[in-house]
């Protein structure tokens, strides 16, 4: 090496330590404003396990895909160096800076020194490095070691020394013990390989071996582990489109064009001229990608080790991750994300190293890389003053400034509750010493706060209760949903807000004007109190909040409101005992109450483990919960339970009789087990009633009672001695000799359950009236109603007979009957069905249900001719049992084989009685085989789809809908309303707008119901509105909620900005004058909902001043006229002059304002052409009458441009379906052929009442047959 070389080394190698320097000054600006978000959390928590192999399994827990490498790193390190969350971010910025060296050396080598050094500069100061090398995550790691298999890569090529080999395996095999997607790198580097064949082929096959060793054991570990569904990815793992492609291959620095990083307030404040900065850089990026493939392909050499080829290599190792993940995304499930690829990122650096740096023109040699240099730099600067990661310090801090020793704080989930005391713990110089609760939903948040306003106030007058929330990752907020439960309980509150990409909120709320409750019995059933949002019950969730809330409370020196809640609790949900029971006693006891408290946090930890698929782990927590607090019974027998299906039976024998001993309610459960485990006898079987048993109470406790009577039916006969078995089986069948039991048992299981059978309503309902408790039954009649609108059907006789009070009895007795008849008929006992259905119309001819259940079964036994009139009854009777019943009826009229209907109508029923209960696979099972006994039953078909929609089976939504409409030669307007639905599911808003119109089109009375709907979603786009619509509909018995919520909402939020020529058109609208009118028509519109097949007259001020509603005050006639228009706005405006409206005609009138803007009369003629055909898209199927251009005196010189457009428009309208021209010209006109001044106002241009009279007489009839006409 000469003089000069040395100088050139020493001077590269002093840039190279300022570059690291600054990369160090970088890493470390703000690292100590940063919180411990998720990502973090889920190992740090476990970071004082006694063992790594112990943290390891933890952290699996809750990362399902971490592999061991840079965790075992984390661990070593904070157990041998320091334990502090600074300084795991420091370990992180030492492995992030050695990084730089790595390329600088892989750029020097592969290229030049400048290349090198460029290289280095970017990753040094690239806001994505820097903020890996700032986190306590596996991608620092990453990054580190595919920079280092690079490396040794291409020394082993250069030089196969033994030495290389090991130094390649050992970093290959870190690198995929490291992260899932490590194994694209390999893959990056074999097709490489692949292109240079003839030079490498014998290392290819050594290599390959050599990766498939060290790849087969991560595979293998790999294929054990469960991920998380797709359901609960789905917020960040979205599906990636093309352009996510681009941004995460070239432009994974530039922040506005991806979602990982939240820009600064100085970045926000730049606008415009950050988006300018930001093109550039992309540009820049672009242009250098560009010099080097051009530069490459101009090169032709095969040396496989020479720097001509640094290109290609680079580019697959650019390329290939990304573009597999997204063929993976499609192909499986989404799993490109921009970090599982930032490794990709350094073969971009040493790329732009190559472009700029390399480059032999002085100028671009110093500037290029300054402006590139620059422009990465202001990505980092757009993101401060940060921090980026969910700021739990900064909420932790300002709440321990803020609140008050009597406060209560809450917070919205129970992970985030973990993870926001985790970062108080270990970032903030103390803990809140007050309440620290969760809860799962807004409504019970909000529910929370309500009790805690009202039952604490009695003690402590200055309590105020704090929330806090945590968006999902760049969700906008404040959180709405909240806000507006807030409003409902008329609670005041103040708002605080921490940014960053998963935003904060904290707020306080004071106790306002508005009555709260002050124990959970008023929360939940009184009437003045309750919210609808809690859905009157108390179910798992909802049990958990407010148990942690009352832990909580009493923790904190609360003990008597604890006490309060705790013993609402138990009054209603009585599985609530089993978890606080010891911690309430505790509480009467005044004993310690820290131990108890974390027995029931490390219980509910293990219940998380037992959803999470962590077999060991959640056994070692509930032997933890035991061994906290050896009373809770519940813990000793998850584990005894546990233990006996792992085939160790003594232990799981001693944890059961430990449960039996702790509470003697487990012995009825238990006994017949404990025995067997004893004696060795039919331990499987018993073992198996008793989780079959305990699957029943979970089933009663969702309200799942046919689930609960089948399992515990068959925990009787695997375990006959299982007495809690034919206790609970008792309950459930509602069958016993004793009323009251039977009442105060319905009462206590209606209070409990999440989702109640829906008969249990209407047996109590029955039970109060034979009791004559008429009030009572009439109010359990309303629960039964809006819980389930379709049970009207079943029980409307007797809520009728309760609101008349007269007949009561005879309809209790009805419905009695007809009980009698289900119950015989689902024992196959069908004469006395038959007895019974007939016995129940007797007594009560207006108990239709009944009347059908006769009919059917009557039916059934080949009795057809007793059957048709009740068929014909209640068909006349109800609209939804004639669509039923047709074709049935139909056969039995043609002497026709009725098994075909008969079974199409059972299965189509069972179908509609699961789809009520919210069971939508068994829905779609039974409507299913409706379709297949029945074809013909349209209802079927429609139904099928609604509950697949609902289940989001989109295809086989679509190819049901199909198979119906092809099958039909009558489509009902419902099967183009759900094709609508299909097409918004699948964002397709043309097709969705088209057969939208379609079934509006087809029935005025479901245009009417469900007309303002889809307007709402695919007209107005506001989402807003569209719930209102739905609300409506909701209270009128039709609930589209699990249809259509969760998919408009979605496609509202993703739908694709309307295109230019949409915003332009919007715009022009907008700037026009007439827009003001058009807002005036949709409030008018608002203010009073059209009336299907109304009449719509439009135009300009000659249509606009015509008093139709004077002139036919006996037609529906609506005037949507705008004075001083021209047929061209008529054709502008045709949506907003329709909207919502489906007319039955549409009347218009214009033209003399086109002639007098010097149009020709085949240019006017057009226009009212083009008018007419606008107006047609609309309403489809309306008449559509056109008047003729008035010639009046004011304007007599363009009477003959009036004349000769009339001609056109009448001759053209002449050959078109449902179109009329209605020439009223000469009935302005006096004997001598001119405008007859009595027609006309002192202006001589708009009509006097004299001419609209002539004129409204004239079109009369007009109206009269076109109404006729549509009508028929």
């Amino acid at each position: 090496m000469n003089t000069k070389e040395k100088q050139h080394t020493i001077a590269g190698l002093f840039v190279l330590l300022l570059i690291m320097g600054i990369a160090v000054i970088l890493r470390l600006v703000g690292i100590t404003k940063e919180s411990l978000w998720w990502d973090e959390y889920a190992s740090h928590v476990y970071l004082n396990t006694p063992t790594l192999s112990d943290f390891l399994a933890w952290n699996l827990s809750l990362d399902p895909l971490s592999l061991p490498s840079y965790y075992s790193l984390e661990y070593w390190w904070t157990h041998y160096v320091h334990d502090s969350v600074l300084s795991l971010r420091l370990l992180s910025v030492l492995i992030g800076v050695a990084v730089i060296p790595l390329v600088y050396g892989l750029g020097r080598r592969m290229v030049s020194r400048r290349a090198g050094l460029l290289a280095a500069a970017l990753v040094a100061l690239s806001p994505n490095h820097i903020h890996h090398a700032q986190g306590i995550r596996a991608y620092v790691l990453f990054i580190f070691l595919t920079a280092l298999v690079v490396w040794t890569f291409i020394r082993l090529l250069e030089e196969r020394r033994l030495s290389w080999w090991a130094a390649h395996a050992i970093a290959c095999l870190l690198l995929y013990w490291t992260h899932a997607f490590s194994v694209l790198l390999p893959l990056s580097l074999g097709i490489f390989l692949l292109f240079r064949l003839k030079v490498w082929r014998g290392f290819l096959f050594q290599w390959g071996i050599v990766q498939v060793i060290l790849l087969a054991p991560t595979a293998f570990y790999l294929s054990t582990l469960r991920f998380w569904p797709q359901d609960t990815t789905a917020r960040w793992i979205a599906l990636p489109g093309v352009l996510s492609l681009g941004a995460d291959l070239f432009f994974d620095d530039i922040s506005a064009f991806h979602w990982q990083f939240r820009l600064g307030a100085i970045a926000a404040s730049l606008g415009s001229l950050r988006v300018v900065v930001d093109l550039v850089f992309a540009v820049l990026i672009l242009v250098g990608l560009l010099q080097v493939a051009a530069s490459g392909a101009r090169k032709k050499t095969q040396d496989s080790a020479s720097k001509n080829n640094y290109g290609l290599l680079f580019y697959l190792w650019l390329l290939i991750s990304p573009i597999s993940l997204f063929i993976l995304s499609w192909t499986m499930r989404p799993c490109m994300f921009p970090r599982y690829t930032i490794h990709s990122t350094l073969a971009l650096y040493l790329l732009l190293g190559a472009a700029f740096g390399a480059s032999k023109i002085p100028g671009r040699r110093l500037v290029l890389p300054l402006l590139l240099c620059g422009l990465m730099f202001l990505q980092w600067f757009w993101l401060q003053p940060g921090p980026q990661r969910s700021d739990w310090r900064s909420a932790a801090l300002f709440l321990q400034e803020q609140a008050a020793p009597h406060d209560v704080l809450l917070v919205k989930n129970r992970l985030s509750r973990n993870i926001f005391l985790h970062n108080m713990e270990v970032l903030t110089p103390q803990n809140l010493e007050i309440p620290v609760a969760s809860a799962s939903t807004y409504s019970l948040l909000a529910a929370q706060t309500a009790l805690c306003l009202g039952i604490l106030p009695s003690e402590t007058e200055d309590t105020r209760v704090w929330v806090l929330v945590a968006m999902d990752y760049f969700e906008p907020g404040p959180p709405q949903d909240f806000e507006r439960y807030l409003e409902e309980w008329s609670i005041p509150f103040e708002r605080w807000s921490f940014p960053a990409i998963r935003e904060i909120y904290i707020y306080r709320m004071d106790r306002g004007t508005a009555a709260l409750p002050d124990s959970i019995e008023a929360l939940y059933t009184d009437s003045d109190i309750k919210k609808d949002s809690l859905a009157g019950d108390l179910e798992h969730h909802s049990m958990q909040a407010f148990g942690e809330l009352a832990t909580a409370l009493a923790l904190q020196g609360e003990r008597e409101a604890a006490k309060e809640i705790f013993d609402g609790i138990f009054k209603i949900n009585t599985f609530a005992k089993e978890i606080y029971g010891n911690f309430r006693k505790a509480l009467d006891a005044a004993e310690e109450l820290d131990t108890k408290a974390a027995a029931i946090e490390t219980l509910w930890q293990a219940y998380g483990l037992r959803k999470n698929v962590q077999p060991r782990l959640m056994l070692q927590a509930f032997q933890k919960a035991a061994a906290l607090d050896p009373m809770l019974a519940l813990a000793h027998v998850e584990i005894g339970l546990e233990l006996a299906q792992q085939g160790t039976y003594t232990e799981a024998r001693e944890a059961l009789l430990l449960a039996m001993n702790a509470d003697d309610r487990y012995r009825d459960m238990l006994s017949s087990l404990v025995d067997a485990l004893a004696n060795g006898q039919d331990i499987p079987a018993k073992l198996s009633a008793v989780m079959d048993y305990r699957e029943a109470l979970l089933a009663l406790s969702t309200g799942d009672t046919e689930k609960a009577q089948r399992m515990l039916q068959h925990a009787r006969a695997t375990d006959p001695q299982l007495v809690a078995a034919q206790l609970m089986l008792a309950y459930v069948w509602v069958d016993g000799d004793s009323d009251e039991d039977v009442e105060a048992l319905l009462q206590q299981y209606l209070s409990a359950t999440d989702r109640p059978l829906i008969d249990s309503f209407a047996y109590l309902a029955m039970i109060l009236t034979e009791h004559n408790n008429l009030d009572r039954a009439a109010n359990t009649m309303k629960m039964l109603f809006d819980t389930d609108t379709q049970t009207r059907k079943s029980y409307d006789s007797l809520a009728k007979a309760l609101a008349s009070g007269e007949g009561v009895s005879e309809a209790a007795l009805s419905i009695r009957s007809m009980w009698e008849g289900f119950d015989a008929a689902a024992n196959a006992k069908e004469e006395q069905a038959l007895s019974a259905f007939a016995k129940a119309v007797e007594i009560n001819p207006d108990n239709n249900p009944a009347a059908l259940e006769l009919a059917l079964h009557l039916v059934a036994a080949k009795r057809q001719e007793e059957a048709l009139p009740l068929l014909l009854r209640v068909a006349e009777k109800d609209p939804d049992y004639r669509t039923m019943t047709e074709f049935l009826i139909h056969d039995i009229r043609s002497g026709a084989d009725t098994t075909a209907s008969l079974n199409g109508i059972n299965a189509y029923r069972r179908g509609i009685l699961a789809q009520s209960r919210g069971e939508y696979e068994e829905a779609v099972t039974a409507l299913e085989e409706a379709v297949q006994a029945d074809p013909r039953l349209e209802a079927a078909h429609t139904s099928r789809v609604f509950n697949l929609i609902i289940l989001r089976r989109f295809e086989e939504a679509m190819a049901g809908l199909n198979r119906y409409l092809d099958g039909t030669e009558h489509p009902s307007p419902g099967a183009f309303g759900l094709l609508t639905v299909l097409y918004i599911a699948n964002k397709d808003t043309e097709q969705a707008v088209e057969s939208y119109r379609t079934a509006m089109s087809m029935d005025d009375s479901y245009a009417q119901q469900f007309g303002p709907i889809f307007f709402a979603a695919l007209e107005m786009r506001d989402y807003d509105k569209l719930r209102q619509e739905m609300d409506q509909l909701k209270k009128a018995g039709v609930d589209l909620y699990p249809l259509m919520d969760e998919i408009t909402r979605d496609y509202l939020a993703n739908t694709e900005p309307r295109s230019e020529a949409e915003i332009a058109l919007q715009k022009m609208k907008e700037e026009n004058r007439y827009w003001a009118d058009m807002q005036r028509f949709a409030e008018e519109d608002e203010a009073e909902t059209p009336v299907p097949g109304d009449i719509l007259f439009t135009g300009s001020s000659t249509a606009r001043m015509w008093d139709v509603k004077k002139f036919f005050p006996d037609l529906p006639v609506v005037n949507r006229g705008f004075g001083g228009s021209v047929y061209k706005e008529v054709t502008l405006f045709h949506k907003e002059i329709v909207r919502s409206h489906q007319p039955s005609i549409l009347v218009l009138y214009s033209g003399d304002n086109d002639v007098f803007r010097n149009e020709t009369a085949e240019e006017t003629a057009q226009d009212g052409l083009d008018a007419v055909d606008a107006l047609r898209t609309v309403a489809p199927k309306a008449q559509i009458i056109v008047i003729s251009t008035k010639p009046s005196a004011s304007r007599w010189q363009y009477a003959p441009v009036m004349l000769a457009a009339n001609g056109i428009i009448a001759e053209q309208l002449a050959t078109r379906e449902n179109m009329i021209f209605v020439d009223l010209v000469p009935l302005l006109l006096d004997e001598k052929g001119l405008p007859d001044p009595v027609c006309f106002r002192d202006d001589e241009l708009h009509l006097s009442d004299e001419g609209y009279r002539r004129w409204s007489e004239a079109l009369r009839p007009y109206l009269i047959k076109a109404g006729e006409t549509t009508e028929n």
